[in-house]
């Protein structure tokens, strides 16, 4: 429920999924921006992205979204539940970006915008299920990493019980039924094979796809002759980026 005496514009069923189609395509904006390199636009749609995301979500759950100032919807969104707390943390994370990429004259830095849109992302992702699932629609979860297939937080079983407390109060407050949002009933996509992913020890059956392929980006410079041929080497990798 929307706080008493707040100004508020209110949104259908409908509004709320256009309203995630906005932040999705904002979202694939920034994405875009980033790979040319162009960390002002990049930052700057994902703050677009995350707002609408946070419309979406406030729509859905209350009928409404807020109607005056940013600070509005990040108050509304700590009334709704542990998950609305995360979700309000992160557009004020997201919002500390708006300034700096569409305001200032100082370029942004890589850094600034390649954390900007990963806020962006989380909180669309979330937008996504949690309109789906209180409208009654099939989603489908496209997994980036597989970590969270092998329970990466078992062997904090406080932190874990923890994350999986959290979760579930945010969905049963606002009738959001079903398993864990993160992983949903209709299609679990990830990006790998099952050789390397491992068994999977969260409730869902991923459909394994393997690498998502594109373009690759022009090469960085590199300093190859401090390569020794003879020596052998060993690669270690933390993540995709």
């Amino acid at each position: 429920m929307a706080p008493r005496g707040s100004r508020g514009r209110s949104v259908s069923p409908a509004d709320a999924r256009a309203y995630l189609a906005k932040a999705e395509s904002w979202l694939e904006a920034a994405s875009e921006s980033l790979e040319v390199r162009r960390w002002d636009v990049a930052a700057g749609s994902a703050v677009t992205a995350g707002i609408n995301a946070c419309d979406a979500v406030l729509g859905s759950l209350l009928g409404q979204r807020a109607g005056g100032e940013h600070a509005q919807a990040i108050d509304w969104l700590q009334g709704a539940g542990a998950d609305g707390r995360s979700a309000a943390h992160q557009l004020s994370q997201l919002l500390r970006y708006k300034t700096p990429a569409q305001y200032d004259p100082a370029p942004m830095s890589e850094q600034g915008g390649r954390k900007a849109v990963e806020i962006a992302r989380r909180l669309t992702e979330r937008a996504g299920a949690v309109v789906a699932r209180r409208r009654g629609l099939p989603w489908v979860t496209s997994a980036s990493t597989f970590a969270e297939f092998t329970r990466p937080y078992a062997s904090m079983p406080k932190v874990e019980a923890w994350v999986a407390e959290r979760l579930e109060a945010f969905q049963h407050s606002y009738g959001v039924g079903g398993g864990d949002l993160r992983f949903s009933e209709h299609l679990v996509i990830s990006y790998t094979v099952p050789e390397l992913a491992g068994p999977v020890q969260v409730p869902c059956s991923p459909a394994f796809v393997g690498p998502a392929l594109g373009e690759r980006p022009p090469s960085a410079s590199f300093p190859w002759e401090w390569l020794d041929p003879a020596t052998k080497l060993v690669v270690v990798s933390l993540g995709t980026h």
